[in-house]
This record gives C-alpha cells, sequence and structure tokens, in this order.
C-alpha cells in the first residue's frame, strides 16, 4: 500500500488542499485521487480495466514507490484532481477575476472602496447537483469596510441551480459580510448550465441590497481563469 499512499499524497499536494467537495452526488468529501480513478474507470471497458489493472498490481507490489510517482504524473492532468463543480456545463475553474465598478453609498459613506477587481478562489459547493438546489462558490476575503457593524469582507462568486421556471441557473457575485448582514448582488440567470470555463467579461446585472451600498448603475464582470 505504499505506492498508493505516496500517489494520495502527491495528489493532495498537486491541488494545494487535498479534498474537496466531489462532483458525484454533489456533495460528501472525496479524495482527489479517488474522484480522478472513478473517472477514468468511467471512461474505460471493463476489458481495459482487468488487463491494466493485473499489470499495475504486479508492478506495484515490486517497485511500489516508483508506480505512485508514475501514477500521479499519469493523473496530474486529470482534471478531477482539481475541485469540481456539477453546476458548470464543462471544465470548471479553480479561480474568478470579479471586476466591480460604479458602487455608491447608501447608508455607509465608504461604498466607492468596493470598487475594484478581484481574484476569488474556488472554496466548494453547497446543496446537491442540478436539477437540485445547490452552488458552487469562489471566495476571496477583503478588508473590512463599512464597519464596524456587519462590514463588507467577503467577496464571493457563486455559480448555482435553484427553482426560478425557465431559468433555473445562475452566476451571482455577492460583496457581503462573511458571517451574515450586509449584501450587495448582482446576477445572470441562464436557461442551461453555464460553461463556466468560457466566462470572459461576463456581465452581471445589479439584483438586489441591503441598503447600506447601492449598486444601481454599477457594474460588475466576472471572468475565469
Amino acid at each position: 500500500m505504499q505506492g498508493w499512499h505516496v500517489l494520495e499524497a502527491l495528489c493532495e499536494l498537486q491541488d494545494g488542499r487535498g479534498f474537496f467537495p466531489g462532483r458525484a452526488g454533489g456533495g460528501g468529501r472525496i479524495s482527489c485521487l479517488r474522484c480522478a480513478v472513478e473517472r477514468r474507470a468511467a471512461q474505460a471497458t471493463h476489458g481495459w480495466l482487468l488487463a491494466v489493472s493485473l499489470v499495475l498490481t504486479a508492478a506495484w507490489v515490486e517497485r511500489p514507490l516508483e508506480m505512485g510517482l508514475l501514477a500521479a504524473f499519469f493523473l496530474a492532468g486529470c482534471p478531477c484532481c482539481a475541485a469540481g463543480c456539477s453546476h458548470c456545463a464543462a471544465t470548471t475553474p479553480q479561480q474568478v477575476q470579479v471586476v466591480v465598478s460604479g458602487i455608491s453609498n447608501g447608508t455607509c459613506s465608504q461604498c466607492p472602496g468596493l470598487d475594484g477587481t478581484y481574484i476569488c478562489t474556488l472554496s466548494g459547493q453547497t446543496g446537491g447537483p442540478p436539477p437540485q438546489v445547490g452552488a458552487c462558490l469562489w471566495d476571496l476575503s477583503i478588508p473590512p469596510l463599512c464597519g464596524p457593524t456587519f462590514p463588507f469582507d467577503l467577496v464571493r462568486m457563486s455559480i448555482g441551480t435553484d427553482n426560478m421556471p425557465g431559468q433555473p441557473h445562475y452566476v451571482l457575485v455577492t460583496l457581503r459580510t462573511a458571517a451574515g448582514g450586509s449584501f450587495l448582488i448582482f446576477m445572470r440567470r441562464y436557461a442551461s448550465l453555464p460553461n463556466c470555463a468560457a466566462l470572459a467579461n461576463e456581465s452581471l446585472p445589479f439584483w438586489q441590497t441591503d441598503g447600506k451600498c447601492q449598486g444601481a448603475g454599477a457594474s460588475c464582470t466576472v471572468t475565469a481563469l
């Protein structure tokens, strides 16, 4: 089992965190190794799997460390070794760029300070896979603004599914209090799953605010990196 543990450790080092929400079932936390192996297995024929399994088993007994390194190299290009999002039509970007401008004051006089370019990193998935309600999240913590009560301290992009007839899928950007409180939301809806990796200066209209800052007239775009 030495080679197997080496392979899993290398795969975890590759994605930087090791464990992510799995695609299967929309929830649960599975290792990137298991995800990669399951995807390879799903794409293979039973005969191919049997032949390769016999060869690799024999080799692994003799040279476990070297086989672990080789397998890790083989899996390195598999998109499953990074986090996957069941609400994306294709590849899931690990980071997205959010550009916000034109935010104006509401009850807070510092709101233009929220204008800027933010790089958000995939942080997880909530709920279930489509057609169930759920979403994938990209987050970035920012210096608190408009405090001390319920300051804006998080930029979050969500790509998810809800129960809206005709357009159940969405891309949404929220500038918010991480623990809940203040919020400023931009959102665009879609009839089918969005191609997350193809997002390029996708414009999201202003949708909603709690009143602390105003987004009417502001712009928000998202780009997959």
